[in-house]
């Protein structure tokens, strides 16, 4: 078996192909979360888990770049409930050494490549014309009976829509492992929060693209900043996410709307103010 096909025998670029059949992305866009803007910004640690890690751009302030994203196409619509996403690379020397991956949502919504592309496939055409929504029927029928997970994560939705991307939180889609100076691995997932709260957009905001505009509404020189939490509890964790070349995958992690366990401990490992460096959409 290639080493780029999984289990179920969907391979990189099928996987592409049935996304970009099903969305119709324009020849210039991003298969998914088409529509966002990226930022410069900086990690700021804390200090608190330096004895823990030797990873050095989570010992030292570190540039970085963030991408904020909606999901879907280039015509996401902002007032839409939705996915939204934020991306970070962490730089040395202009070049990245590490990367996390955030959704706005509470878990992901598949355990597996094929999972997550036949949700995609029905989303398009749940979005359609009157035939594409019949059409639709069975295929709902049958993502569900394979992935009876994406069927919870349908039902738990994903909350008003934010007033920006510097008004909600985002919840890590993967777990690594911090590795000390003695070689021992502590297994973690991460959230970022907004250090300027959580705030949903109003019912009557009416335009369809004015929240990403201004993204983060700030005076000139003016920062905007996530704080970057990690749990390391294992009813919190699941396994560190395999890639899609495995054959095992790690089952859908739902993270607390509130992190409230006394057994989880958390670290403010650092914060990431950003500032705009050039729309992207």
């Amino acid at each position: 078996m290639p080493s780029n096909t999984n289990a179920e025998g969907l391979t990189a670029e099928a996987a592409v192909d049935r996304i970009e059949a099903a969305i119709h992305p324009r020849a210039s866009d991003r298969r998914l979360h088409s529509r966002g803007a990226v930022y410069d910004a900086k990690f700021v640690p804390s200090g608190q888990i330096e004895s823990r890690t030797i990873a050095t751009h989570l010992r030292s302030e570190t540039p970085a770049v963030v991408r904020f994203s909606n999901g879907g196409n280039f015509d996401a619509d902002d007032r839409a409930k939705g996915v939204r996403g934020m991306a970070v690379k962490f730089l040395a020397d202009g070049h990245a050494v590490a990367d996390l991956a955030a959704a706005n949502t509470l878990t992901f919504p598949a355990r597996t490549p094929e999972g997550f592309v036949a949700l995609v496939e029905l989303l398009s055409m749940l979005q359609g014309g009157t035939l594409d929504k019949l059409k639709a029927v069975p295929k709902l029928v049958s993502v569900l009976v394979k992935h009876p997970e994406i069927g919870k994560a349908l039902l738990a939705g994903s909350g008003k829509p934010p007033a920006s991307f510097a008004s909600t939180r985002f919840n890590g889609l993967h777990a690594f492992f911090l590795v000390d100076a003695d070689g021992k691995r502590q297994a973690f997932r991460y959230r970022l929060r907004p250090e300027s709260g959580e705030i949903a957009l109003p019912w009557s905001f009416s335009s369809p693209t004015r929240v990403i505009r201004p993204l983060i509404r700030r005076s000139p020189g003016q920062k905007s900043g996530y704080w970057c939490r990690l749990a390391r509890s294992s009813s919190h964790l699941g396994h560190p996410t395999k890639s899609i070349g495995s054959s095992k995958y790690s089952t859908p992690l739902v993270w607390p709307p509130v992190w409230s366990s006394p057994t989880t401990r958390y670290w403010h490992f650092g914060r990431t103010p950003t500032q705009r460096l050039r729309n992207a959409a």
